[in-house]
């Protein structure tokens, strides 16, 4: 029931409050974090750059969205999509809290 795989550049943008709040009030790449529930330091997307083989697009200080070299050393981690059946109902997601989820006309198979 899920998709599992790396963040890619437009979920961290769309989570991002630059796009859903009147509260980030600059346009600079560098606020794309400013609000942004992803953000979790430097880390890899799976989002690739087209007109360079050795790059990819990262996550990167201050929650900007940049272009980086391959070589980094830059952390990552997993990211899945839920059907829309499926909600969480509970935790913030930590080792201690984890989410809990239910869903609607769920079939256990």
């Amino acid at each position: 029931n899920t998709n599992i795989g790396l963040m890619y550049v437009s979920d961290y943008l769309y989570a991002s409050g630059y796009y859903s709040s009147s509260y980030a009030t600059n346009e600079s790449s560098y606020y794309y974090g400013n609000q942004n529930w992803l953000y979790n330091g430097l880390e890899w997307t799976i989002t690739p750059r087209g007109s360079n083989a050795t790059d990819s697009f990262a996550v990167l200080s201050y929650g900007s969205v940049s272009n980086s070299n391959a070589s980094y050393a830059y952390g990552s981690r997993p990211s899945f999509y839920l059907k829309s059946n499926i909600y969480v109902t509970g935790g913030n997601g930590s080792y201690s809290n984890p989410y809990t989820i239910a869903c609607d006309d769920c079939n256990p198979s």
